[in-house]
């Protein structure tokens, strides 16, 4: 079973490599153009 995971600025581009090494589907925050770095929890829990 694989995950699809939204991972904030504060997990490790490693702990991410990692991840996606296992076969789950990780997408960084940054790269998200409607939330971006710095987004408040709210934004993107809902």
């Amino acid at each position: 079973m694989s995950y699809r995971i939204l991972a904030d600025e504060n997990v490790e581009r490693a702990t991410i490599n990692y991840l996606r090494k296992l076969g789950h589907d990780v997408e960084r925050l940054d790269d998200v153009p409607e939330l971006g770095l710095g987004a408040d929890d709210e934004s993107f829990a809902a």
